[in-house]
C-alpha cells in the first residue's frame, strides 16, 4: 500500500472527547497512518450538550460541518471514513456528511458504526429499513461491531459485500499490566469506569453499594455528563462509594489492573472499550447483557446478569465477594486466554486494513 492514498477521517477523537468510540477511533487511525495518507475532521460534542436539542447544539453542528466542507473541497480522496451516530440528530448529521461527500468529492465512503442498538428499531420500522438501504448504498464499506448485525442486514438489503464485522482491541501494552493478582477472600475492591449517565448505571450502581454493609468499596471514575446527577454525586455523602473525576493513560490503566473487578451496570452497549481492557490485563468483570456484551465474554460467564435489576445486581457483588481466591484467579486467567484468541492488536490490525483494501 502507498501512503499516497489519501484518507479523510470524520470522528471524536481524543482528548476533547473521551470514551470508548474515541478511543477506537484514535488506534484505527493510527494503524491506518503507518499506510495512508489521512486528514483528520474532528468532531466534538460536548457531553453537557448530551440529548440537548437546543441553539448551542446546532451552532455546534454548524461549526463542523462548515469545517468537513473546507476538507471536502481542498483535496480529492480515495476514502471517507467515518463514524456513525446512532442519535436521532446524528443520523441526519451523518446523512448530510455522507451525500455532500460522495457529490462533492466522489471517493468512497467507509462507515464505521460503533453501537450495539442501532438496529433494534428497524426489526419494526419499514421506513428505517429503506433509509438504512438508502443511506448505505452509498458506502463502499460498513464496518458492524456484531455478526449478528451482519446477519440481520443481509436479510433485507441487497448489499451484502459491503459489509465487514471489526473488533475492538486495546491501545496499550497490556502484557506489562498482567501480574500475578493477589485476590483476597472478601473485602474486594470494586471500580466503575465511565461517563457519569444514568443510562450507564451508575445510579443504580450506588443505591446498591449504600444497601452493603460497611467494608464494601467502590471508587468512580468518569466525566460529569449530567448537570442533574452531577449535583447530586457532588453534594451526597455516601459509606461505601467514593466519586472520582476522569482518569486517563496510566493512572486508569493502573486503576483497572489494581481492582479485584469492574462493574459496568450500563442498561445500553455495543461492546464497551473498558470491559475490552479489564480482560486484557485479567480484571473480573460485572455487567448486564445488553447489547453485544455477550460476545466479550467467554461462554457461561457466571457475571453476565441476563436480567437488569438492583436486587440481580447486589446478588452478583455478593457472589464475587464469596469466590475462593483460586476461584477468582481461574476467573481473571480465563478471561486473559479469551482476550488473547480473539481481541488482539495484530488480529484487529489485520482485519481493518482487510476493509481498506480496494
Amino acid at each position: 500500500m502507498s501512503k499516497k492514498v489519501s484518507v479523510l477521517f470524520s470522528g471524536e477523537l481524543p482528548p476533547d472527547s473521551i470514551h470508548g468510540v474515541s478511543l477506537s477511533n484514535e488506534l484505527n487511525i493510527k494503524i491506518l497512518e503507518e499506510f495512508y495518507d489521512v486528514d483528520i475532521h474532528k468532531e466534538y460534542s460536548s457531553l453537557l450538550l448530551h440529548s440537548n436539542y437546543g441553539l448551542e447544539k446546532f451552532k455546534l453542528f454548524t461549526t463542523n460541518l462548515y469545517n468537513f466542507l473546507l476538507l471536502v473541497l481542498g483535496k480529492k480522496y480515495k476514502f471517507l471514513y467515518i463514524t456513525m451516530s446512532t442519535t436521532r440528530f446524528g443520523k441526519v448529521k451523518f446523512l448530510i456528511y455522507v451525500l455532500m461527500f460522495h457529490y462533492l468529492n466522489g471517493g468512497k465512503i467507509v462507515t464505521h458504526i460503533h453501537r450495539g442498538d442501532l438496529f433494534k428499531r428497524p426489526r419494526k420500522s419499514k421506513f428505517v429499513k429503506f433509509y438504512l438501504t438508502f443511506l448505505f448504498s452509498y458506502c463502499y464499506r460498513v464496518i458492524l461491531l456484531s455478526r449478528k448485525d451482519d446477519f440481520f442486514l443481509k436479510s433485507f438489503t441487497k448489499y451484502r459485500n459491503r459489509y465487514f464485522v471489526l473488533d475492538n482491541t486495546v491501545s496499550f501494552n497490556y502484557f506489562q499490566w498482567r501480574h500475578k493478582r493477589l485476590f483476597q477472600n472478601g473485602k474486594c475492591n470494586y471500580i466503575f469506569l465511565s461517563n457519569y449517565l444514568e443510562e450507564k448505571g451508575i445510579l443504580l450502581l450506588i443505591s446498591v453499594f449504600e444497601k452493603l454493609p460497611s467494608g464494601y468499596k467502590l471508587h468512580c471514575y468518569g466525566n460529569f455528563a449530567n448537570k442533574n446527577i452531577e449535583d447530586f454525586l457532588k453534594t451526597s455523602s455516601f459509606k461505601n462509594v467514593v466519586i472520582n473525576g476522569p482518569i486517563f493513560n496510566d493512572k486508569k490503566l493502573e486503576a483497572i489492573s489494581n481492582a479485584d473487578c469492574l462493574i459496568l451496570p450500563s442498561f445500553n452497549e455495543g461492546k464497551p472499550l473498558v470491559i475490552l481492557e479489564a480482560i486484557s490485563v485479567g480484571t473480573p468483570v460485572i455487567t448486564f447483557d445488553v447489547g453485544f456484551m455477550s460476545e466479550l465474554l467467554p461462554s457461561n460467564y457466571p457475571f453476565l446478569l441476563k436480567n437488569i435489576s438492583a436486587s440481580v445486581l447486589e446478588s452478583a457483588i455478593r457472589n464475587f465477594e464469596n469466590y475462593t481466591m483460586e476461584e477468582k484467579v481461574y476467573l481473571s486467567n480465563n478471561l486473559i486466554k479469551y482476550f488473547d484468541a480473539n481481541f488482539s492488536v495484530e488480529k484487529h490490525r489485520d482485519d481493518l486494513l482487510n476493509i481498506f483494501t480496494i
